[in-house]
């Protein structure tokens, strides 16, 4: 096995264990209606974040993250900084609740809103440091996406506003799906 399996491997756990974390906090969630109180703006979220999942497994399987093209321990270290801050995006997007007491979902997203928002950020900003390490930082399709969702997430820590936060979970989610519809097979 080359360093690039390893790699794609090591990088397929720490995502799928995000995942696991978040399907597995949406399922707690549909399996005690009577104790949620739903808030469907963290639902959105887990959307977005499908979308980027699958939007970041297709350009390791494009070969745009530059897994393949690793050089020294170094740069392994600053491409598993992505997947470690999509798990954390992707675990922490849905509440785990106690297993009493009411879950409010709105209450949740409101105290946890601005350190998720702000993982995010880190997350397209370690995309944009990779691409730029690993060559593939440039003006196209993908540079322009992430510096759009980047503002947006910008614009929604600045303005502070429920209505805002919808606007933007829209925005990313239109800009994920333009960026999977345009992404061409090899």
């Amino acid at each position: 096995m080359d360093i690039t399996s390893h790699s794609v491997t090591l990088i397929s756990i720490i995502i799928g264990i995000g995942l696991t974390e978040m399907f597995g906090n949406l399922h707690r969630l549909i399996r005690n209606p009577k104790q949620v109180t739903w808030d469907w703006l963290p639902v959105g979220w887990s959307a977005v974040l499908l979308l980027l999942v699958v939007n970041y497994w297709w350009a390791i399987y494009s070969g745009i993250i530059g897994v393949n093209e690793l050089s020294n321990a170094a740069e392994l270290v600053l491409v598993l900084v992505q997947p470690i801050v999509v798990f954390l995006l992707t675990a922490s997007v849905l509440p785990n609740f106690g297993t009493t007491g009411e879950w409010d979902m709105r209450r949740y997203y409101d105290e946890h809103r601005k350190p998720f928002i702000l993982t995010f950020v880190l997350h397209q900003c370690v995309a944009t440091t990779v691409a730029l390490v690993v060559g593939t930082l440039g003006w196209n399709i993908g540079s322009v996406i992430r510096a759009m969702i980047l503002l947006v997430l910008v614009l929604m820590v600045v303005l502070n506003k429920r209505r805002w936060d919808w606007v933007g979970v829209l925005a990313i989610m239109a800009f994920l799906i333009i960026r999977l519809t345009t992404q061409i097979t090899r």
